[in-house]
C-alpha cells in the first residue's frame, strides 16, 4: 500500500513530509511551506499530494496535534476526497480515496501555555547562580504578562461574563476611529443586529483592507431577528466565501482560532526565548566542565559513564511516553469484507425457491454455512490479534533494548480476548419467516393450450397458491444480522489491542523509571567526593538538565 506521511509541530514550525519513504523531491512544491504555518497551505494539500503520489488511494500518517489533524481531514472532504470507507445501499463498502491516520499526537497550545505557566513558577521557585530570573522576566515581561486580546464590533449590549476570570482582554470599538492599532492574530466578531446593521459594512470593509487582518480573524454574529441567509449573502459578497457566523460569543469557532493562531504564537516565542536562555548557560557550563574533568578525572569518568547511562534510559523512557498511537491493522476491516462478500455471494446464480420443502433444506443449509463463515472470521480476527500482540511484545523489547539495560527485563503483560462469545445462532426460521404467498391461475397444460386455440370461449382457469422464498431478502438478513457483529468484534479487539499497547509500554516506562532513580543515586554517591565548588558545579548541571527535559516537553510532548 502505497503512503505519505505529514508531520507538523505548530510550536517549532516544523513540516516534515514523506512520499512511500523518501523526501520530496527538488522543486516539490512541498520545501516553501516546509518551514511555515500548516495553514498557509492546507487547502492545497489534497492536490499537492495527489500530484506527488500519482492519484488518491494511498494512506497519510499524519503526527501534530488533534486541531490540525481535523483540519487537514476537512480539506481533503472539501477537495471532494474520501476519507473514511462508505457503505453502499447495496451493503457493499467503499473503501476511502485517502485513509488518514493519526499517528501521533502533540498536546494542544493552550496545554503547552499551562507547561510555560509551570516553566516560569519553576524558574522561580529553584533559582540557579547562574540564570538571572529577574532579568529574564523583565525582559520579557510583555510576552508573559499580556493577556490575549479578543476584539468586539458594536457589541456594548453582549454579555460576556463567560469570560470572567480568563486570561483575555475583551475590547470593544463603537467606531471606526476606536479600532486598535495592531490586530494581528486578534479575532474580531462583529455583532450585526437592528441597530448595528447600517454601520456594519462600513466597519467591514475598514477592517478587511488592513494589511494586519485576514480572513480567518473575522467572526459574525447575527441577530435571530435579522435575515441570516440574506445578510450572510451581503458578506459573502464583500469577498469573504464561507463567513464564520457564530451562535455565541464564546463559540467553539473563537475558541479554536484562539488556540490555533495567537496562543500558538506566544507557545513559539516562548520556546524561542528559553532556548536562547538554555543555549547561552550550555556554554558557560561547557567551559566550566572541561576543567572540572581535567582536576578530577577518575570521579568525573564515574559520573560521566553514569550520566551517559542516564541519558540512555531518559531517551528510551521518552519514547515509550511518547510512543505513537497504535495503527489498527486494515486487515481486521478486509476479514469483514470477506466475510460480507461470502454472505452476498452464497447461491448467487439462484433468486428464490418456490417449494416449502426445498426452502426449508435451503434455509438450514444457509444457516449452517452462515455460521461457518462466521468461525472462519473469528479464527481470521484472532489470528490477526495474535500476531498484533506478537508485534508490540517485539517492537518494544527492541526499543528497551537501546537503554543498555543489560538486565533481561521483559514486560509480562497478558491480554487475553474471549471470542467465544461472539456466535451466530440458527436463522433457518427467520429465513424462512420470509415466505410469501399469493394466488395465481394455474399453468396451462398441453391440453389445455390446444382447446384455447380452437374453442371460442374457454371458462377461467382454477387460483393455485403460488410460494415464494426471495434468497436475496435471506442474503440482506444475513448480512444485517452478521456485518454488526463482525464490527462490534473488530471494534473490541481494536479497543483491546489499545489497551494491551498502553499496558506494555507503561510497564516498561514504570521499569525504566526505577532504573534512573537508581543510575541518579550512584551518581549523587560520586558527587559527594567532590569539593563544594565541584558540587556546586554539578547541581548547576543538573538544574540545566531539568530545565531542558521541561523545554523539549514543551516543544515536543
Amino acid at each position: 500500500m502505497v503512503k505519505a506521511e505529514l508531520s507538523y509541530n505548530p510550536y517549532l514550525l516544523e513540516t516534515k513530509v514523506k512520499f512511500n519513504g523518501h523526501e520530496p523531491k527538488i522543486n516539490s512544491l512541498v520545501e516553501k511551506y516546509q518551514e511555515g504555518k500548516l495553514q498557509a497551505w492546507i487547502t492545497e494539500i489534497p492536490a499537492v499530494f495527489y500530484n506527488e503520489m500519482n492519484g488518491y488511494n494511498f494512506d497519510l500518517d499524519f503526527s501534530g496535534t488533534k486541531a490540525d489533524f481535523e483540519e487537514l481531514e476537512q480539506a481533503f472532504v472539501d477537495s471532494g476526497v474520501s476519507t473514511k470507507p462508505e457503505t453502499k445501499a447495496s451493503g457493499e463498502t467503499a473503501p476511502a480515496d485517502v485513509r488518514i491516520f493519526f499517528k501521533n499526537e502533540l498536546e494542544d497550545s493552550r496545554t503547552k501555555s499551562k507547561e510555560i505557566e509551570d516553566l516560569l513558577q519553576w524558574l522561580n521557585a529553584t533559582p540557579n547562580r547562574k540564570f538571572d530570573n529577574a532579568r529574564f522576566r523583565s525582559e520579557n515581561s510583555e510576552l508573559f504578562n499580556e493577556p490575549f486580546s479578543y476584539l468586539l464590533i458594536q457589541s456594548s449590549n453582549i454579555d460576556t461574563s463567560v469570560f470572567d476570570g480568563l486570561d483575555l482582554t475583551l475590547e470593544n470599538a463603537n467606531t471606526v476611529n476606536e479600532l486598535p492599532k495592531d490586530l494581528t492574530n486578534t479575532p474580531i466578531l462583529f455583532n450585526i443586529d437592528e441597530n448595528t446593521k447600517a454601520e456594519f459594512l462600513n466597519f467591514l470593509e475598514i477592517v478587511q483592507s488592513r494589511h494586519d487582518v485576514n480572513e480567518k480573524q473575522l467572526f459574525f454574529f447575527i441577530h435571530p431577528n435579522l435575515n441570516k441567509v440574506q445578510i450572510e449573502r451581503i458578506i459573502q459578497d464583500k469577498g469573504i466565501a464561507r463567513p464564520q457566523i457564530v451562535s455565541a460569543v464564546n463559540d467553539k469557532m473563537v475558541s479554536d482560532f484562539l488556540g490555533m493562531y495567537p496562543i500558538a504564537d506566544y507557545v513559539v516565542e516562548s520556546i524561542k526565548l528559553f532556548r536562547k536562555e538554555f543555549d547561552s548557560l550550555s556554554k558557560i557550563l561547557e567551559v566550566e566542565n572541561e576543567e572540572s574533568r581535567i582536576q578530577n578525572a577518575d570521579v568525573h569518568k564515574q559520573i560521566d559513564s553514569l550520566e551517559e547511562s542516564i541519558q540512555k534510559l531518559r531517551v528510551v523512557n521518552e519514547s515509550f511516553i511518547q510512543r505513537d498511537n497504535l495503527e489498527i491493522p486494515s486487515t481486521l476491516t478486509v476479514s469483514k469484507i470477506v466475510l460480507h462478500e461470502k454472505i452476498q455471494n452464497w447461491r448467487k446464480k439462484k433468486n428464490k425457491y418456490n417449494n416449502d420443502v426445498e426452502a426449508t433444506h435451503a434455509a438450514s443449509e444457509y444457516s449452517a454455512d452462515l455460521s461457518i463463515y462466521f468461525k472462519t472470521f473469528i479464527s481470521e480476527v484472532n489470528a490477526i490479534f495474535d500476531a498484533e500482540k506478537d508485534e508490540i511484545i517485539r517492537t518494544f523489547s527492541t526499543l528497551y533494548y537501546f537503554a543498555d539495560a543489560y538486565d533481561g527485563f521483559k514486560s509480562l503483560v497478558t491480554n487475553v480476548f474471549d471470542f467465544s462469545r461472539y456466535y451466530i445462532h440458527d436463522l433457518t426460521n427467520e429465513f424462512l419467516s420470509f415466505r410469501e404467498e399469493r394466488m395465481v391461475e394455474q399453468p396451462e397444460d398441453l391440453f389445455g393450450l390446444a382447446k384455447k386455440l380452437f374453442d371460442k370461449q374457454v371458462e377461467p382457469r382454477p387460483l393455485v397458491p403460488e410460494i415464494t422464498y426471495s434468497i436475496s431478502k435471506w442474503r440482506d438478513k444475513a448480512s444485517e444480522i452478521s456485518i454488526p457483529k463482525a464490527e462490534e468484534i473488530i471494534d473490541a479487539v481494536s479497543d483491546a489491542l489499545k489497551i494491551f499497547y498502553d499496558d506494555v509500554a507503561r510497564d516498561y516506562h514504570e521499569h525504566l523509571e526505577k532504573l534512573i532513580t537508581e543510575k541518579t543515586l550512584q551518581k549523587e554517591e560520586r558527587l559527594d567526593r567532590l569539593s563544594d565548588e565541584e558540587r556546586k558545579l554539578q547541581k548547576d548541571n543538573d538544574w540545566l538538565a531539568k530545565f531542558d527535559d521541561q523545554l523539549k516537553k514543551i516543544e515536543r510532548g
